[in-house]
């Protein structure tokens, strides 16, 4: 795929520039989650399961396991995490504790700054 998304399972969606995998959102990789209560219904074809690892970047929308699964994250070691600005930070500081990278959006409000990517690259305007 040159440039474009793909989708697969409960929230992953890929985003592609040039054929290159730069995003991909809410990868969960393992079978189950909420203690079992929930399962994926198909396994995640090796070809997207590449591109979902050949990203970046990650975009965590929020704690729930069926997005940010905790067996899933060692697959992500290495990768740039974006989370959105949390009330409490606690996803934030739990996974930078863990040793990811992670990056937030800054507030206009706390640093002047707009969210959004800028021409210096992508997520310029997000901070550690």
């Amino acid at each position: 795929m040159q440039t474009g998304f793909e989708t697969i399972g409960n929230a992953i969606l890929t985003l592609y520039d040039e054929g290159r995998p730069i995003l991909a959102t809410d990868p969960w990789f393992t079978p189950q989650a909420y203690f079992g209560s929930w399962g994926q219904s198909h396994e995640i074809p090796p070809a997207q399961l590449q591109g979902i690892l050949g990203a970046e970047y990650i975009w965590l929308s929020h704690g729930h396991p069926d997005h940010l699964n905790a067996d899933s994250m060692p697959q992500l070691t290495g990768k740039k995490i974006l989370l959105p600005d949390h009330v409490g930070k606690r996803i934030h500081d739990d996974l930078k504790g863990q040793g990811y990278m992670v990056l937030t959006p800054r507030s206009p409000s706390r640093s002047g700054l707009a969210m959004q990517p800028t021409p210096g690259g992508a997520f310029a305007s997000w901070s550690a």
